[in-house]
């Protein structure tokens, strides 16, 4: 992906794309999947623990990732909106299809 900074500066340059600031950047790609993992105890309330853990990971790990967003990691570069868009879209169904899936494992 053109954002990791093991990319070769020199090759990405020729692309032609939106840029956005990193730290903008990364606030985009976790927070969709963070309201995810809030917005499923409100839509999916149940008393099965096993659900309720993964509904904890999935809050919590996007949480820490916000978190460590915000007030840890020191950012300089830019990221292209055409990467942002595809990591977002990942994490997003991802985190939205453990949420659903799970409602129909339980009692299982």
């Amino acid at each position: 992906m053109k954002y990791s900074k093991f990319v070769n500066a020199a090759s990405s340059s020729s692309s032609i794309s939106f840029k956005v600031p990193s730290r903008v950047g990364m606030l985009l790609l976790y927070t969709p999947a963070f309201l995810v993992g809030v917005a499923s105890f409100w839509l999916y309330p149940a008393d099965d623990s096993r659900f309720l853990f993964l509904k904890s990971a999935v809050t919590i790990h996007f949480f820490k990732r916000l978190f460590e967003e915000i007030f840890i990691h020191k950012y300089s570069g830019e990221m292209s909106l055409d990467t942002i868009i595809i990591i977002l879209v990942s994490y997003f169904f991802v985190s939205l299809s453990l949420t659903y899936t799970q409602t129909f494992n339980q009692g299982l």
